[in-house]
């Protein structure tokens, strides 16, 4: 019986934790689709509904992926996007299904044509490297960090501490402080190149109101391509009901220049920052000439908060030049975004426009694994 691509409704639920199950055995246990479909129901009258999508064979699930529609301004021009999300098939465990990935994605650029993938974990993951294959552009979405203390960051930090060698190095730069004096020294050279920043106060919110719609009216016509963020699209993406995430308004004396969601997490032996407390700019919007205003109160309401290290992802040339006046450094990214051949249409010249995007870790499936 031939293969075919179904919406994921209650007669498949049984067989998703089937295929869940086989996957896992065979090593992919990372890679689940969601075992009910609360996630679909939760969001269906939300600006961002959620879709499940299932590779079905003689009544046997062999693979799935989501989709996540969401309103996108392309320089004031409001079209709805897609992301696709979480596209795993029975092929990663048994070579008889290595079709199965190619099929979903064919179904899903033709019922999708503004697709596009964000994360995905770096370049050498299974689907990044796919996608590749398929004719998509992928870029990094660059990462920055500051570090607040870092000789606790050269005591945790997993990701640089791969061998013995940098490990004693490492605990050497703590223990002496030359951590310290060195990591500071060099971001305050950038803080310093990058002049002085207006200082605005903030105001720490339950949920988005009118005043974050007025913000996005005025400036998504700035941007070659950002995902809505209206009040009742932040709402969805960041719900009061999330304790890990705080939101705050920026104002400048009465004025309202901005917004910032963050996070603030006491890791525990995390498999990337080990066991240190890690603040997160997550998401962000201003006029261009205000971001960097708004990254240094940001920063600012994380130290407060007693942050080992402050982390970030952002594509938009204006957000990554406010982190680097903020003294903030810039590492290797796993952060990624893909965009299908008719997504790369309405933003070509890709090169050019990719810089004038607003990706960060509020898009995609959020902010999961900070």
């Amino acid at each position: 019986m031939a293969l075919t691509i179904n919406r994921y409704t209650v007669e498949y639920v049984a067989g998703v934790r089937e295929f869940n199950s086989r996957i896992a055995n065979g090593g992919w246990g990372e890679y689940q689709l969601p075992p009910d479909l609360q996630q679909f129901e939760s969001s269906k009258d939300t600006p961002l509904p959620w879709e499940g999508w299932l590779a079905v064979q003689d009544g046997v699930v062999r693979g799935g992926y989501l989709i996540r529609h969401q309103q996108c301004s392309f320089r004031g021009e409001l079209r709805t996007a897609a992301i696709y999300n979480l596209s795993v098939s029975e092929g990663v465990v048994d070579p008889a299904y290595s079709g199965v990935g190619m099929k979903m994605a064919m179904t899903a650029m033709a019922r999708e044509p503004l697709l596009f993938a964000v994360g995905m974990g770096g370049r050498d993951r299974p689907l990044p490297r796919f996608l590749k294959a398929l004719g998509w552009d992928i870029c990094d979405v660059p990462f920055y960090f500051r570090c607040v203390r870092p000789s606790r960051v050269a005591r945790n930090i997993r990701t640089v501490r791969g061998t013995a060698l940098r490990r004693a190095l490492l605990d050497l730069a703590a223990y002496t402080g030359a951590a310290a004096l060195g990591v500071h020294a060099l971001q305050q050279a950038r803080r310093l190149r990058g002049g002085a920043i207006a200082n605005v106060q903030w105001q720490e919110v339950a949920q988005f109101e009118s005043w974050a719609d007025g913000i996005w009216r005025s400036v998504h016509g700035s941007f070659s391509m950002i995902g809505a963020r209206d009040a009742g699209a932040l709402n969805t993406l960041y719900p009061a009901s999330s304790p890990r995430l705080t939101r705050l308004k920026m104002l400048q004396g009465d004025r309202v220049i901005g917004w910032a969601v963050v996070m603030n997490t006491q890791m525990r032996d995390h498999k990337q920052f080990g066991n240190l407390h890690v603040g997160t700019l997550v998401d962000g919007l201003s006029a261009h000439e205000d971001a960097p205003s708004v990254v240094k109160a940001s920063t600012r309401f994380l130290e407060q908060r007693g942050v080992d290290l402050i982390v970030s992802n952002q594509s938009h040339q204006v957000w990554c030049a406010g982190l680097e006046r903020c003294g903030f450094l810039r590492g290797p990214s796993n952060y990624l975004l893909a965009i299908s051949k008719g997504l790369a249409r309405q933003l070509a010249p890709f090169e050019q426009n990719v810089a004038q995007t607003h990706i960060n870790r509020g898009d995609g499936d959020g902010p999961i694994h900070l």
